[in-house]
């Protein structure tokens, strides 16, 4: 039999938008996937990313990517995609719906260039999906959503339908409601945290309660786990409202909370100019902010507190010094020795010179939490 002329099938990928697979090795974080993905292709429209884990739960885990380009690209090489040495599986999109959907599916979702919520929920064709989405991703109460679409004064597309369709079929609403109760929990109580960075702290909200005045916003960022939410809202004695959407402040339980934290929150997409970022950030003035359907304020001696795993300039809308002065940035990073973070709990001792640690409590910046509370009459 004379041999095949036809040679192996050699490797090209053909696309805007491509799905990226890589193994959890080698240190690769969403953020330095991020990061590395930007080099390779430098006009990204937009990013969608999250961890999976694998079924067996014991190394198998691995990250998903959703990548759209601003214009069509052309590889070759089976390596195109690489990062950092690392092989992964590169394939073209179909459906960006369909990928979208199953990439969010665990949650811990790291995007730019889109509003995953708006994109996903349109994705959901049925009334009690949609509903299941905004409890699981947009962490909505499920009690409060159905008795807000029951109560809703204004005409809410999605509201009226969910509700609609919760007279027709309550039962399975109220089975999720059922299984959804949870018991909120609370930060730990005391955290170990590196001396430099409680002094920043110290200095932040001291300046606060001697000038009478908030003059910086607080931005704390830093990776994954390090700690950042629990050590904000420790500082706040757990009085803080945290929303991962701007839309969420209109839930907030503003009136008597000590704080609002930002937490994840994107500003850097069409939806918000350079002056919507600059009038929520802005701590000195009373800030009216836009949010779907109506508009909060937000006193001017309410301390914001912006969580992020980015720095400022990759989270605002034309990041300049007018943006900047406003922030009091914060970096945590996880610290050599130490088995998760910049901090540890109660009575785990930090592997490095305890000499350059001291313990955060739920009393430690008790004089900025009465202060606030006295000036809000609480």
């Amino acid at each position: 039999m004379l041999p095949s002329n036809r040679s192996k099938k050699s490797f090209r990928i053909a696309a805007k938008t491509f799905f990226l697979t890589y193994p959890c090795q080698s240190g690769l974080t969403k953020e330095l996937i991020l990061l590395e993905l930007g080099k390779i292709i430098t006009d990204i429209h937009s990013v969608v990313m999250s961890k999976e884990r694998g079924e067996s739960g014991d190394g198998y885990d691995h990250f998903h990517v959703l990548l759209e380009a601003k214009s069509r690209k052309n590889y070759k090489s089976p390596r195109c995609f690489d990062i950092l040495g690392v092989h992964g599986k590169y394939e073209t999109v179909k459906s960006k719906k369909k990928a979208l959907k199953y990439i969010c599916k665990e949650g811990d979702v790291l995007s730019e260039g889109v509003d995953v919520e708006s994109a996903l929920l349109s994705t959901f064709k049925k009334p009690f999906d949609r509903f299941m989405f905004r409890c699981r991703y947009l962490s909505e109460n499920p009690s409060v959503l159905i008795s807000r679409s029951r109560n809703s004064s204004s005409y809410v597309q999605d509201d009226f339908e969910i509700y609609n369709d919760y007279l027709i079929s309550p039962k399975k609403y109220k089975q999720y409601i059922l299984e959804s109760v949870k018991v909120s929990t609370s930060p730990p109580k005391r955290l170990w945290i590196h001396k430099l960075k409680m002094d920043e702290l110290m200095i932040w909200a001291k300046t606060i309660v001697s000038n009478d005045h908030i003059s910086k916003s607080l931005y704390i960022h830093g990776a994954s786990g390090v700690g950042k939410t629990n050590m904000a809202r420790l500082m706040f004695d757990d009085k803080m409202f945290i929303v991962k959407h701007v839309d969420k402040l209109k839930e907030a339980d503003v009136e008597s909370s000590v704080a609002i934290g930002f937490d994840d929150v994107n500003l850097n997409t069409d939806k918000y100019t350079r002056e919507d970022c600059i009038n929520i950030v802005d701590p000195e003035v009373g800030s009216q902010i836009n949010v779907k359907n109506s508009m909060v304020s937000l006193e001017s001696y309410v301390p914001k507190v912006f969580i992020s795993n980015f720095l400022p300039e990759r989270v605002y809308k034309g990041y300049d010094e007018a943006v900047e002065r406003r922030l009091k940035v914060i970096y945590l990073e996880s610290a050599e020795g130490l088995v998760q973070a910049i901090y540890k709990h109660e009575k785990d001792v930090p592997l490095e010179s305890k000499s350059d640690y001291v313990e955060m409590h739920e009393s430690t910046f008790k004089y900025l939490v009465d202060w606030v509370q006295g000036k809000r009459g609480l």
